[in-house]
């Protein structure tokens, strides 16, 4: 095999938390070491724990759940975005990105470049999707937007308006990848996460692998 694959999610136990959202906890349940039968892990965490996808359901009244979309809208065409630094990514600098409908965008800040996603605690000052950018992606009607730290929103953004809009386009969200290893340019990504009936979220094994054709 001449190619490689990229595992851009996070390991759940070692990534920065949202404020308010609840810590993810493994506890043993039943151990080998204590002559029962099994290792069996009992799991406690929030649907948007480490890396994770948002649905609809998320942010829209009546959207659609995590489990209403069939597997083609997580493994996609993908183009991975060096927007370089900058506080706030908006629509000016994306004049020059190839986007085609259904696709995905996943955008490279200084987020990754300063190691953000990979500090425990959480950051304020993370570079975060502007409304022009937002709009940008739901004119050029994208499958799917990512982002390299907890949210495509600004945390002192009142009502997620970043979120709310492209949620509304039926744009998915992926959120807390790491890109810190990955160059700009054309992948194939796939980030199936469970199916949770009625969820909101989900997360996910995120992997960026080489395009198709």
């Amino acid at each position: 095999m001449n190619w490689r694959a990229y595992d851009i999610s996070l390991p759940l136990d070692a990534h920065p938390q949202w404020p308010g959202d609840c810590a993810y906890v493994r506890q043993g349940r039943m151990s080998l070491s204590a002559n029962d039968t099994a290792n069996v892990s009992d799991l406690h965490m929030s649907a948007h724990s480490g890396t994770h996808v948002e649905a609809p359901a998320h942010m829209i009244a009546g959207g659609a759940a995590i489990d209403s979309y069939g597997m083609e809208r997580f493994i996609l065409p993908c183009t991975v975005v060096d927007v370089g630094d900058v506080a706030c990514i908006e629509a000016a600098s994306l004049d020059q990105v190839p986007a085609a409908p259904g696709e995905a965008i996943l955008f490279k800040t200084r987020n990754s470049t300063r190691g953000l996603i990979r500090q425990r605690e959480f950051q304020t000052d993370f570079t975060y999707i502007g409304a022009s950018a937002g709009q940008w992606c739901i004119d050029h009607r994208v499958g799917l937007v990512g982002v390299d730290y907890l949210s495509v929103d600004s945390c002192q953004a009142p009502g997620c308006p970043v979120h709310v809009m492209l949620l509304a386009a039926d744009i998915l969200i992926l959120e807390a990848v790491d890109l810190s290893a990955v160059s700009a340019g054309r992948y194939t990504l796939s980030c199936l996460p469970l199916k949770l009936v009625g969820g909101e979220a989900s997360p996910v094994r995120a992997v960026l692998t080489p395009p198709v054709g």
